[in-house]
């Protein structure tokens, strides 16, 4: 921001200019806060409602195609020990029944690992159509764009992505719409949780991203029904991550929908800009508010989801 100067007439040596402080400091502070929203929101652009599609990223599907790789000589080991059991079994008896359980579950294990990436990628897609298509129907068409710049196409986050302050400035109305005093306190409260929000979005992106590329051997691991614990953690993690997800989805859109009762849409999609200060102070509240209920959100769920069974048990599993 530009420094604001008064005049002072001294007489003969004409107006020397004097600057003020107080403002001086006000923008400085506003332009940060409004950097530090700015910065969070645009951090978890693509990946906040959208899981990861593993063979839409070059990266995760050169990761999980090694893993495959490295886990080839332990599938060959299973079947050399399933092929033994089979051989050595008596004919009938409990012998013969465990071979053909150890066979049955090496070839469910086989098949899971060598279509893994595909069964990732087709619950990726349906997780993105369910979330796009409730957000087409929600809100305006157009008026947050695709999933690939969620959340920072528009909504309920967009006023955070403008909002500023300067006090020489008449706060809100026409030319003015985004200038409100309400930033100094309310924009840094948002910027603190959006910041903690991305945070918790990278943490989930990154585990998620962790158990697409060791999938090989979770879904290797249904083979034995000893490791077949692996297997149900590995797809209880999966699920918790697009039910947390698949909940932010639902708030984005909800909150959106607040926000744009006080920001008018065109046909087009096009956002308008506030009509009086009253609208740019609720839209900086439901945008902090949803902030808040995101972040707690996870921590809630998560705990809650994790004690619960599956709702398919996997047999062998731990209770």
């Amino acid at each position: 921001a530009e420094a604001t100067v008064t005049t002072q007439d001294i007489g003969d040596f004409g107006p020397i200019p004097l600057p003020d402080p107080m403002h001086d400091l006000t923008m400085w502070y506003s332009d940060r806060v409004h950097d530090g929203n700015s910065s969070a929101v645009d951090g978890m652009k693509g990946t906040f409602l959208t899981p990861v599609d593993p063979l839409n990223d070059k990266a995760v599907t050169s990761l999980y195609g090694k893993m495959v790789i490295v886990a080839l000589p332990i599938l060959i080991l299973l079947a050399i020990a399933v092929g033994v059991m089979i051989m050595t079994a008596r004919s009938s008896g409990q012998g013969a029944y465990s071979a053909r359980a150890m066979a049955e579950r090496y070839i469910v294990g086989a098949l899971l690992m060598g279509l893994g990436v595909f069964m990732i990628s087709l619950a990726s897609q349906l997780v993105t159509a369910v979330d796009q298509g409730m957000v087409e129907m929600g809100l305006p068409s157009g008026s947050v764009g695709g999933p690939d710049a969620w959340p920072t196409g528009g909504g309920v986050f967009h006023i955070l992505q403008l909002a500023r302050f300067d006090s020489h400035v008449t706060q809100g109305g026409p030319g003015n719409a985004w200038n409100t005093g309400a930033w100094l306190s309310g924009g840094l409260l948002a910027a603190i949780l959006t910041t903690l929000l991305g945070m918790i979005n990278a943490g989930l992106t990154a585990l998620e991203t962790l158990l697409i590329i060791v999938s090989p051997f979770c879904l290797l691991a249904y083979a034995t029904r000893y490791s077949t614990i692996i297997t149900s953690s590995w797809l209880k993690l999966m699920a918790i991550i697009y039910m947390v997800r698949f909940t932010w989805t639902i708030l984005f859109v909800l909150f959106s929908m607040l926000a744009f009762a006080h920001t008018p849409v065109d046909a087009s999609g096009t956002i308008a800009n506030p009509a009086t200060l009253g609208d740019t102070n609720a839209l900086l509240a439901i945008a902090t508010g949803a902030s808040f209920l995101m972040f707690l959100l996870p921590i809630i769920l998560v705990p809650l989801a994790i004690k619960q069974r599956m709702p398919i048990r996997l047999e062998g599993a731990a209770a």
